[in-house]
């Protein structure tokens, strides 16, 4: 059933690009992000066939750029995931929404490469569900729906997608497990610099100088890096008198490009009884805190993005909003 539900949504988005029900300006809106999407979905159906296996560099190199392409500075005030552009490009009450609906689209590429297809076709029926409703409006000869009417359709869909999303972030938070970031700290081979491409975080030359610098340096020399701050981890324990013995995970907090010397960090809390933790930035409407780093990250692709989406909350955040948040917490906790 869920194979079918993504067959339809795939072909429903590929057929955006031929329709020309939906007036202008919201015509080139909807292709351009229904284009991105589609792109997501081709990617994740590639790495759920399993043939990421036979990429090389460059191809990864290639999908890197074209999923941070549109937020770069070189073409960021032409895309509609700025607000300014948005705004000019559409009538403002309908900029301000549609640039925030690019950017929680954008917000599915860590679902795909982590294969969490449920959150990435929900996001996906969310977008179809909205065109929809512009393709009703072009046909009772209106350009747009009711602003609104498309408020009270975003707000009903972060309320309900508020369960899912609280049960990923607190596994991912709290749950020692082998998941994407634990297997490439482990598991890949750190000399084949291709696998920080598949963290699905925007990559430069910053982390690939940074891996290939690393993984050169003698193993003793790695050890010791990962022992300073392991052990003044340990030793803080030790002389503020608590009792290291009641944890039973660790959280790691790292930039891209140092796996060699997380993987033995991670060998070094094993040994003192402690499991690693580690998740990926919360980047999203749902968690996302601007400016704050609480898991690992890439390259920022552009600063001006995420300080122009800093308020988004102020879309839709009320009283009934956040306690439906603090609801879901507590029940994923």
């Amino acid at each position: 059933m869920m194979q079918e539900f993504y067959d339809l949504a795939a072909e429903r988005l590929a057929a955006i690009h031929t329709e020309e029900e939906i007036r202008e300006p919201y015509c080139r809106y909807f292709k351009r992000v229904a284009f991105f999407l589609l792109s997501l979905m081709d990617l994740y159906k590639a790495f759920k066939n399993g043939e990421d296996k036979d990429y090389d560099l460059a191809q990864w190199e290639e999908i890197n750029e074209l999923l941070y392409a549109d937020v770069l500075p070189q073409l960021y005030n032409e895309s509609y995931a700025d607000p300014a552009f948005a705004c000019r490009m559409l009538p403002d009450e309908y900029g301000k929404l549609l640039s925030f609906v690019y950017t929680l689209c954008r917000s599915a590429i860590p679902d795909v490469f982590e294969e969490n297809g449920d959150a990435l076709l929900r996001k996906v029926q969310y977008f179809l569900s909205l065109y929809s409703s512009f393709t009703d409006a072009a046909h009772d000869g209106k350009d747009a729906p009711d602003i609104t009417l498309l408020k009270e359709g975003l707000y009903e869909f972060i309320f309900y997608s508020y369960e899912d999303e609280s049960r990923d972030y607190v596994r991912s938070a709290v749950v020692p497990e082998k998941n994407l970031a634990m297997r490439l700290v482990c598991d890949a081979d750190h000399n084949d610099i291709s696998y920080l491409y598949r963290y699905g975080e925007y990559i430069t030359s910053d982390q690939i100088e940074t891996a290939r610098y690393l993984t050169a340096l003698p193993k003793q020399q790695l050890q010791l890096m990962a022992d300073t701050f392991t052990e003044g981890y340990r030793i803080g324990f030790e002389k503020t008198g608590k009792d290291i013995t009641k944890k039973s995970s660790v959280e790691i907090v790292y930039t891209l490009g140092f796996e060699p010397v997380i993987k033995l960090a991670v060998e070094n809390f094993e040994k003192i009884g402690l499991k690693s933790v580690i998740r990926r930035n919360p980047d999203g409407i749902f968690f996302g805190r601007y400016g704050n780093v609480i898991g690992y990250t890439g390259e920022n692709p552009n600063r001006q993005y995420g300080y122009d989406h800093r308020e988004d909350k102020a879309l839709f955040w009320d009283g009934n909003m956040a306690k439906r948040r603090l609801d879901c917490m507590e029940n994923a906790y």
